[in-house]
């Protein structure tokens, strides 16, 4: 599409206007500010567990201090506009579920949680949906949204609600239970965003109970792979130092951060950067249209087959969304577009496993990943 910047008082906005045959205008903030305060959520680092945590905070963005320029100039919402791939699979799902509702001759009313720009509602609106309920916690992108929406004629099917979704009730949904859920509430590592939670919610709570979830479900990928060049990103590499540069013993114990690690795989050069132990082992499915989704605290054991020898340095992650007719996929071996918001990601281990083919150590023959469900707040 054609993108135009526009400056003015410290408030910048990238417009996107998509082809005619979609018809619709978008408005996403790079920067931007407004009047009273703000509740958003700040990521930080526990520096005890090294996982992301989010604090739900208030801000007066008139002060210094409170200042959302950054925020969302960093922010993904131009990045998740010009992924095509994610926005034609996302127009095809919603169509095909607002048509199969059509034809059980029932109106289809659209929840839409994490709604941002509002394009996933605009979507359900063209395609002929009765009624959308748009949600959105973040009050400056409630704005925006409304101010999206209002602009490509669709004020009269959708309702942009500004509150969390795992607050509401059936209360807050005009016309009662939606039918059609349609969110995309996912981070690389796929849960880190509330997913489980805000599904489960949904779906008790505010959604009729033979409803449609887009995507339906969910699942983990892994690998295993050698890669030197990201191990020396993890620990120190005394042989590398230069001259009379010594490392202190306890330095060398140290197994590196305990996180995951967000990066461009595919942007790897194969083998020089990185090499494949195992072939891709789906490890977790999530049905997302499960309300008892975010109860799950069972531990799996996953069994992932040698299937080359080496050194291996850590475990690439990577999932994959059921889509109705079509598969969303992260995987950098299925790259199609340059994407930012969704990475793959890779946890380095505390210390290089040799493996061989078949075997683990020399006494196993699989290597076992163990997965913990987790209780995220919902957004």
């Amino acid at each position: 599409g054609e993108i135009v910047h526009h400056q003015k008082r410290k408030v910048a906005r990238l417009f996107l206007r998509l082809g005619a045959r979609k018809g619709v205008v978008l408005r996403a903030p790079v920067v931007s500010r407004c009047r009273g305060g703000v509740g958003m959520f700040r990521g930080q680092v526990n520096p005890v567990t090294g996982r992301q945590e989010w604090v739900a905070e208030e801000r007066d963005v008139e002060s210094e201090d409170g200042d959302l320029s950054c925020e969302l100039a960093r922010s993904q919402y131009g990045d998740m506009l010009h992924d095509t791939a994610r926005n034609q699979l996302y127009c095809q799902a919603i169509e095909k579920a607002v048509s199969d509702m059509k034809a059980k001759g029932r109106a289809a009313h659209v929840l839409d949680i994490g709604t941002g720009t509002g394009l996933l509602s605009m979507m359900a609106a063209r395609a002929g949906a009765a009624r959308v309920t748009a949600v959105e916690v973040m009050r400056p992108m409630v704005r925006i949204a409304r101010e999206v929406i209002s602009a490509n004629g669709y004020s009269d099917t959708i309702r942009v609600v500004g509150k969390r979704s795992t607050d509401m009730t059936e209360n807050d949904m005009e016309g009662g239970r939606a039918n059609i859920l349609v969110t995309e509430v996912f981070d690389t590592e796929l849960i880190g965003e509330g997913a489980l939670i805000t599904y489960s919610h949904a779906l008790q709570n505010l959604m009729e109970p033979d409803c449609i979830v887009i995507p339906d479900s969910v699942t983990v990928n892994v690998q295993l792979v050698r890669s030197e060049f990201l191990w020396r990103h993890h620990k120190l590499i005394p042989e590398a130092l230069p001259g009379s540069v010594t490392v202190p013993a306890d330095w060398r114990k140290c197994p590196g951060a305990p996180s995951l690690w967000d990066l461009h795989a595919e942007q790897l050069q194969i083998p020089q950067q990185m090499n494949t132990l195992s072939d891709p082992t789906h490890i977790a499915k999530f049905k997302l249209s499960d309300p008892g989704l975010s109860s799950d605290r069972s531990v799996q054991e996953v069994v992932v087959p040698v299937s080359q020898g080496g050194t291996c340095h850590g475990v690439l992650m990577w999932w994959t969304a059921d889509m109705s007719e079509a598969e969303l996929s992260m995987s950098p071996w299925d790259y199609t577009q340059w994407r930012d918001h969704w990475l793959q990601a890779v946890q380095l281990l505390p210390e290089p496993l040799n493996v061989k083919k078949g075997l683990w150590l020399g006494s196993r023959e699989m290597l076992q990943v163990s997965i913990t469900g987790a209780d995220w707040k919902g957004q």
